[in-house]
């Protein structure tokens, strides 16, 4: 209860004052519950229990690898001399401090209140970041490395990457999507490429893309539903066959949620197609990952959670997408663009809010501040 209430308070801020918006004030809202949370659900126990123990895993299941290092040597040393509480508000205002640099860089300024509210209410991002710490932190040093990327900050860069493998080794999925960028940047300038100007053709590519997105569906319904997942599920030395679970759920993707997501994709395909600068280019291209990870582990358990990877990234796209919008259409269809986003992104965080199904690691009707414990 405590989180929608913040959470309608940010919303009454940012569309009362959304005209002169402050990234650094709307973040507020985000960091007073990430950086004072007590009571979540999932994982958040168990790395309280490891940083109790010292930075070791002792009694707490032994999920964190020797290969996760960064992590292990974040709670190792800061259990020395603080709190778990401490440490957990200290990580999330860094990690707010980066989704603000992210939206007020690159996020079109009109519309950057809608980039701070997809933060708070998208589950995957505030919310399965404060269940899923580790790899929250892994995600969030990885825009880390993308604004370093852009700033042509290579070593720091390629570090940024390294400690977010060091949080949660599932970076792997992301790291090949980093490659492009920086070794396109790298080489850019050798190989004397063309600045993008633009398509014409952005409403054509953008039916092709939708058309091949529902055609990616079947085949993954027929082959990796009935095929792949089970035959994972059967390997007694898969490491991450829990991740998988049932995936019988995995056809029963509902029609709406469907068409929520070719709508949005071929606005950002459009979008794609006529943005000119390179490094917005390619977070609409993240973005579209963050689609396609999704759908493509929809019922998968928690495999879901690799668009952890790409979904962040949206608090830039969608804001610039808007813009486009307001550019062609005008304010109102722009408006209508971003209440349609934000009741998509409520429909499911507000449930898990709201709900008390703490034992499956749900429900975070349970959540407290930290100081009322």
């Amino acid at each position: 209860m405590i989180i929608l209430i913040v959470g309608i308070l940010l919303l009454i801020y940012g569309l009362i004052t959304h005209k002169k918006f402050s990234v650094s004030t709307g973040i507020l809202f985000v960091l007073i519950i990430m950086g004072l949370q007590e009571g979540v659900p999932g994982d958040y126990e168990e790395y309280q229990m490891t940083f109790n123990n010292g930075g070791s895993d002792g009694n707490s299941g032994g999920s964190i690898k020797i290969t996760e290092f960064t992590y292990v040597w974040l709670s190792t040393t800061f259990s020395k001399f603080m709190d778990f509480h401490w440490f957990v508000l200290i990580t999330s205002i860094i990690q707010c401090a980066i989704f603000a640099s992210l939206i007020s860089k690159y996020a079109d300024k009109r519309y950057q209140y809608f980039g701070v509210l997809l933060i708070y209410f998208t589950v995957n991002i505030m919310l399965l970041q404060m269940k899923a710490m580790r790899q929250g932190y892994a995600v969030d040093t990885i825009i880390l490395a993308y604004l370093l990327l852009d700033r042509r900050k290579y070593i720091l860069s390629i570090l940024a990457m390294i400690l977010a493998y060091g949080f949660h080794n599932s970076t792997l999925v992301a790291i090949p999507f980093y490659l492009i960028l920086l070794v396109f940047y790298i080489f850019q300038r050798k190989l004397n490429i063309v600045p993008h100007k633009g398509n014409h053709n952005s409403v054509l590519v953008g039916v092709i893309s939708v058309v091949a997105l529902f055609v990616f569906l079947y085949f993954k319904n027929f082959v990796i539903n009935d095929y792949i997942n089970p035959y994972l599920l059967t390997l007694d030395y898969f490491e991450y066959a829990n991740y998988l679970e049932d995936s019988s759920e995995a056809k029963g993707i509902r029609w709406w949620v469907l068409l929520y997501y070719a709508i949005v994709m071929f606005c950002t395909i459009i979008y794609f197609c006529k943005e000119t600068n390179i490094f917005k280019r390619y977070l609409a291209v993240l973005s579209i990952l963050a689609i396609l990870f999704y759908l493509s582990f929809f019922g998968f358990g928690n495999l879901m959670r690799l668009a952890m990877f790409f979904v962040p990234f949206n608090a830039v796209v969608f804001p610039n997408v808007a813009a486009m919008i307001r550019e062609s259409y005008g304010k109102k269809i722009a408006l209508g663009y971003v209440i349609f986003n934000l009741i998509f992104a409520m429909k499911f965080s507000v449930e898990q809010m709201l709900s008390e199904d703490y034992l499956n690691g749900v429900g975070f009707y349970s959540y407290t501040f930290s100081f009322l414990k």
